[in-house]
């Protein structure tokens, strides 16, 4: 599977984790030419561009930033409707915030996102948790120091701030070389490790802490950008 690029308190990286099932979308989806456009419910937020035919994932668009706030079960907004303007070649969405996004056709290339999951494990340490589903039909090799293996934060992945300033990393910033192996997640599997950031962060005692996970499947064949939902935490 090739997916086109775009535009430590437990240090178990669990690579066996079944994904949850997904419920049925909103509405029909949508078939441009040989694409078909469609959402996935367990993974809110973001646009899946299919073979009309095979079904064969071709990228993942994160096309509304999902906030998970934690303590309230806040959790990402769906889709409501999506229609085709073939003039304008774009896709226009509504989500269930009546919110409306417009998405380019002709530039799909561009701006291509990997779903990830950031949630709250505990707040002092600030420890959070990652996720990285497969939802292609092979094995999935992941970067170790990217998806931070064994909870280690080995480089600038997460981006946090607090009360809208984001916080200087404080962690290593590991020398890049190929690796010699990769973690490999099974299809319908998802890759979950959690990761203490107090290490890395300066997180104060008060606050709204805000987190996501942003980061490049460094030397993989499975060329991803990886983009999470935003955490929110109330200190």
């Amino acid at each position: 599977m090739r997916v086109l690029p775009v535009v430590l308190l437990a240090t178990v990286a669990l690579a066996g984790e079944p994904m949850p099932p997904s419920a049925a979308p909103a509405f029909t989806p949508v078939v441009v030419g040989q694409i078909r456009y469609e959402q996935d419910l367990s993974w809110p937020g973001y646009l899946f561009a299919r073979a009309a035919k095979s079904g064969e994932l071709l990228f993942i668009t994160q096309v509304a930033p999902q906030r998970l706030v934690a303590g309230r079960e806040e959790g990402g907004v769906r889709f409501t409707s999506m229609t085709h303007d073939a003039k304008a070649e774009t896709l226009t969405i509504v989500d269930e915030a009546r919110r409306t996004h417009v998405v380019s056709v002709k530039e799909k290339e561009r701006g291509s996102h990997w779903p990830v999951r950031v949630e709250l494990v505990k707040a002092a340490p600030f420890t959070v948790r990652l996720t990285i589903p497969n939802l292609g039909p092979k094995p999935l090799a992941l970067d170790e120091p990217t998806v931070c293996k064994g909870g280690e934060v080995s480089n600038r992945v997460f981006r946090v701030s607090v009360d809208g300033k984001e916080l200087e990393y404080r962690g290593m910033m590991a020398k890049r070389g190929r690796p010699d192996s990769f973690i490999m997640v099974k299809p319908g599997r998802a890759y979950q490790v959690d990761v203490d950031l107090s290490d890395a962060y300066e997180v104060p005692a008060a606050g709204t802490v805000t987190v996501r996970f942003e980061a490049f499947n460094h030397f993989s064949k499975d060329e991803l950008s990886f983009v999470s939902n935003e955490l929110v935490v109330q200190r």
